[in-house]
């Protein structure tokens, strides 16, 4: 949560809890927080100022609840000063940069699946005439050295999948 969001959440649990108290206090004693409110009525420009900033207040805090804060799926790496965790996100980049180091891959498209071991799962188009269980053997290996080297963690299991062959001239005009 950046600071923003909290200075604007903390303004709002204000708000709420003296609007709670004004109410409270009004079952007992004359409102104040209503006599405030029927005055408005008085004051046009203060009653659209205070519907203009609740407007804002309401759209931001729909924004902040529409918000993901869920942490997104990450590799978990113990080390001896404590956790480490790599996004997938990262993960899949640093593997389609490996993959497209070897001669003869023309695109790379990387999925992650496992739960206790990570499984990647390498979608590739060729160049033509690259021998193909050489270059998948080369994409594995490299793969494998490459994650060790970065994040420092082997894969349990590196899947390569050659989706066809793709010119190098055309695979970088599209």
């Amino acid at each position: 949560m950046k600071n923003l969001d909290k200075v604007i959440l903390g303004l709002l649990v204000v708000f709420f809890a003296f609007s709670s108290i004004m109410l409270l206090w009004g079952t007992v004693a004359i409102s104040p927080l209503w006599s405030w409110l029927r005055s408005l009525e008085r004051s046009p420009l203060d009653s659209a100022l205070l519907a203009i900033i609740a407007s804002a207040l309401a759209v931001y805090l729909g924004f902040l609840i529409g918000k993901s804060t869920e942490r997104q799926a990450s590799l978990i790496h113990a080390t001896a000063l404590g956790q480490v965790r790599v996004n997938y996100r990262t993960i899949k980049e640093l593997v389609a940069r490996a993959a497209l180091e070897i001669e003869g891959v023309t695109d790379a498209v990387v999925e992650l699946a496992g739960e206790e071991t990570l499984n990647v799962i390498l979608r590739v188009h060729l160049a033509p005439d690259h021998h193909i269980p050489t270059v998948t053997h080369s994409v594995q290996s490299r793969v494998k050295a490459y994650m060790a080297e970065t994040v420092g963690v082997e894969p349990a299991s590196i899947e390569v999948e050659v989706l066809g062959t793709v010119n190098p001239a055309r695979a970088r005009v599209q």
